[in-house]
């Protein structure tokens, strides 16, 4: 047994010792004064299984310490008084707060490394938001909701644990329960603190939402572990439905800009359709929409009505990236090399480029007065090509190293623009910024791998990663990161739907429509396909991917309106 298993077994012990504390009767009003509600989730906070612990449960910890000491104080403050009794109480939570204090004050690594994540959510903004405040009201009420519906959850289930076979899934399903309980406590107490975190908020936020689909997920695993439908609907229902009640308020309500008089802000997206194709893997705009194009050459045009057209290109290859020439004729970078098909001419061959590479980015760009194409290898190197005589050639100049390594910028391009003149890459860990020779402008790094990028407008370019979405000046080079991303949230798709708003997604389906302006998350919807990319045309959000290795859902047309107060927002 490491040294944090051992702690937080003595932790648990004393929070079980709690509990059975509260469930004897007291000759003091305690409930006039400590809502019953804060010590259930102070309770689940700390009843941590040292089998099961994870940094993110010892990190809730660190998030409710001032506040356990605060409560600590008022606890003792009611012994001061004669009518009031209350030493059991005090001595069970003194025994609890010295305990977790020496948890987070060893020297063990994992404990170590939750405070840490800690303390790097310090370094977020601080939000204008407090208990006392309407949102502030509307969220502690919510919170405690979700934490007396986990109280009448955990009973049904420990009813139904007597009876049935399956204790081990059903003591998971208590464990993610408690889990809810213990993040709606965490947040609670931050709303009574004096300094609240963009980044621990949504931390937390992100990490009830995860919870939520797992205890999801185990329920439907168990329904025959049920006596009837209705005791399974006793036992999550509502913890459910305060929980995603919960959460959805957070997300919206605090990251929305938390001034109460400056109007709710809300973007919804509405699922109209989605399809079934091969995997699909790249976007281009289109003159009345977009084309998009994916595994073993398939093509889907999809127009700002909505309406789709399926084709299948005979390539040879997989579709990996796509751009538009002046004459209608469409680039495609593949991993096969670059190619060059005329979608409206049948008559006109398939052009190839001689090299066979992973092109898994292509732009188009004038250079010295010729129409040409930037491909970009998966391996980090650029090349340029042109058709002089109808052929697809690479471009050189006589000064040019014939060996390309001159042209390699990183290690993996996931993204290349032409921008005001320049090329924009969007490489490893930087966004570089080349002249139309190759030559480096200027680049800025970033703490995480870049994933996605996006052009916002004139001046500002968006990436996005893992735990992280920046907004890039192009004229001084400087960024502006996080707006308190959770960490575990890995974006790997963004695309612009206004110039304050942007799209992202994650692999695993969850959309977001977020405000690049104070990083507010305003809306999402889960599709359940993998993601890889996403383009917008009107109000229409495209999301696309699918599964590699067999033909599913791929592809999403979703509808999305911006709100304020009710009303849409004009684009």
């Amino acid at each position: 047994m490491s040294d944090y298993e051992k702690w937080l077994r003595r932790v648990r012990e004393r929070a079980d010792a709690l509990r059975e504390h509260m469930g004897h009767a007291t000759n003091a009003p305690i409930d006039d004064h400590i809502d019953r509600s804060t010590l259930e989730g102070l309770i689940d906070t700390f009843s941590v299984s040292p089998d099961s612990a994870t940094q993110e449960d010892v990190a809730r910890i660190y998030i409710v310490r001032e506040g356990f000491r605060a409560l600590l104080d008022r606890v003792h403050d009611l012994d001061e008084f004669a009518e009031f009794s209350v030493r059991q109480l005090s001595g069970a939570l003194d025994s609890l707060y010295v305990e977790a204090d020496a948890l987070l004050r060893s020297r063990d690594e994992f404990v170590q490394g939750a405070g840490r994540l800690v303390d790097h959510q310090k370094m977020s903004n601080r939000l204008p938001i407090s208990a006392g405040g309407s949102i502030g009201q509307t969220l502690v009420k919510a919170s405690e909701e979700v934490i007396s519906s986990a109280v009448i959850s955990r009973n049904a289930i420990a009813m139904t644990i007597l009876h049935s076979n399956q204790v081990d899934a059903l003591n998971e399903l208590k464990v993610s329960i408690q889990r809810l309980s213990a993040t709606a406590f965490a947040i609670k107490v931050l709303l009574n603190s004096s300094v609240v975190y963009d980044a621990t908020i949504k931390f937390l936020n992100e990490g009830a939402d995860r919870v939520l689909t797992d205890i999801k997920e185990i329920a439907a695993a168990l329904q025959e572990t049920f006596a009837s439908k209705q005791d399974l609907e006793k036992a999550v229902g509502e913890v459910v439905n305060s929980g995603t009640r919960f959460v959805k308020l957070v997300g919206r309500l605090i990251s929305n800009g938390l001034e109460n008089d400056a109007g709710h802000r809300e973007v919804v997206l509405t699922l109209r359709n989605a399809y079934k194709t091969r995997t699909l893997l790249s976007s281009v705009a289109a003159q009345t929409g977009l084309w998009l194009g994916g595994r073993g050459g398939v093509g889907v045009t999809v127009q700002a009505s909505g309406q789709l057209q399926a084709e299948r290109i005979d390539v040879g290859a997989d579709i990996l990236s796509a751009a538009f020439l002046k004459d209608g004729r469409l680039a495609f970078g593949t991993n096969e090399g670059l190619m060059v098909w005329a979608p409206r001419s049948k008559s006109i061959p398939l052009k190839r480029s001689l090299m066979s590479d992973n092109f898994v980015a292509i732009c188009v760009q004038e250079y010295q007065h010729n129409e040409t194409i930037v491909a970009a290898s998966r391996d980090g190197r650029l090349r340029r090509y042109w058709m002089p005589a109808g052929d697809l050639q690479q471009l050189r100049e006589e000064r040019t190293v014939q060996s390309d390594i001159r042209d390699k910028v990183g290690q993996r391009i996931k993204a290349i623009f032409d921008y005001r003149d320049r090329l924009v890459v969007a490489v490893d860990n930087r966004l570089t910024v080349l002249h139309k020779s190759f030559e480096m402008d200027w680049e800025v790094s970033f703490p995480q791998q870049v994933q996605a990028a996006c052009v916002l407008n004139s001046g500002h370019i968006v990436v996005v990663g893992k735990g992280m979405v920046a907004l890039v000046n192009f004229v001084d080079g400087q960024f502006t990161q996080g707006h308190g991303v959770p960490d575990q949230a890995e974006y790997v798709a963004v695309c612009r739907l206004s110039d304050s708003l942007i799209a992202v997604a994650n692999s695993h389906g969850k959309v977001r429509a977020i405000d690049i302006s104070n990083g507010g998350e305003l809306g999402e919807l889960s599709l359940d396909f993998e993601v890889r990319g996403l383009a917008a045309v009107g109000k229409l959000l495209v999301a696309y991917g699918g599964n590699w290795h067999r033909e599913g859902k791929a592809l999403a047309i979703v509808l999305w309106d911006d709100k304020l107060d009710g009303n849409i927002v004009a684009a």
